[in-house]
């Protein structure tokens, strides 16, 4: 009896070893076909340097500061006007209410493909709030001004968008202010829509396409004329935030062309870049 005994714990014991075995080596196999990414080895050297600036740099968040509160000083003083109008402001969302650095990290080690990744993070991220953002948009709201956030994100965005806004505390977001695209990028006809009923005080934005028509254009040159003929306006009625992670001038400098291997993005970022020779 004692013998069977120990037979049974003896072959219990050898089982369990067996076991271990098999599964160590299937964990080699999963180890050895998934190779580790090192930390040195980066998928987009240019923005490692972008992303770090606006997760880190001091100066990002006073700019952003800045403009917000120069936000808040247009807004006083147009409302002290005479004129009993409805008024408006006008914000984009990414980059303008809502941080995604998170999300632009990631690409800096692996390649993310647009806007398949993109759409993972807007269902499932946790953005951030821009610095200064959420004071001027509740300073609004208590003089009585009507917000609205026009944003490229596709229709099927709109729920998740409207959900995240709301779950950080921002006003006035439901379906009939968060403009997003239906079948065109240009956000004109969206801007239309507001100024049909609302007098437009101010527009926040990232980029340039956030404020007028006349800026959508992808050709360098063309860009910064615009920006000339227009100076008057910023600082005004349109205030710019800084982003050096995204935007037109990025899609103007790589002629529009998304998920580029490592080297091709580089070989087309590197002609534009002027160095004065002696």
């Amino acid at each position: 009896m004692k013998m069977t005994a120990k037979l049974a714990i003896f072959f219990i014991i050898l089982l369990i070893v067996m076991t271990l075995g098999r599964k160590k080596q299937t964990m080699e196999v999963i180890k050895n076909a998934v190779p580790e990414k090192k930390e040195t080895e980066l998928n987009n050297e240019s923005l490692l340097m972008a992303v770090l600036w606006h997760q880190t740099a001091a100066e990002y968040t006073a700019l952003c500061y800045q403009t917000y509160n120069v936000a808040k000083d247009r807004i006083t003083a147009d409302k002290s006007l005479v004129e009993e109008e409805k008024r408006a402001v006008i914000l984009d969302v990414d980059e303008t209410v809502l941080q995604n650095h998170f999300y632009n990290a990631s690409d800096v080690f692996y390649q993310q493909h647009y806007p398949t990744d993109f759409d993972r993070w807007i269902e499932n991220g946790r953005p951030e709030l821009v610095a200064g953002c959420l004071d001027f948009l509740l300073f609004a709201d208590s003089l009585g001004y009507k917000i609205f956030y026009i944003t490229n994100r596709s229709l099927r965005h709109l729920s998740p968008t409207i959900n995240t806004l709301a779950s950080l505390g921002v006003p006035q977001v439901d379906s009939t202010t968060v403009l997003v695209k239906s079948t065109e990028s240009s956000k004109e006809k969206r801007r239309q829509s507001v100024a049909d009923n609302h007098r437009i005080t101010l527009l926040v934005g990232d980029n340039l396409i956030d404020f007028a028509e006349f800026f959508d254009t992808r050709i360098l040159e063309n860009r910064k004329e615009a920006v000339f003929k227009h100076s008057n306006e910023f600082g005004n009625t349109f205030l710019i935030l800084p982003n050096i992670m995204s935007g037109d001038w990025i899609k103007a400098l790589l002629q529009n062309q998304r998920n580029l291997s490592k080297e091709d993005r580089v070989k087309a970022l590197s002609k534009y870049l002027k160095i004065q020779n002696d």
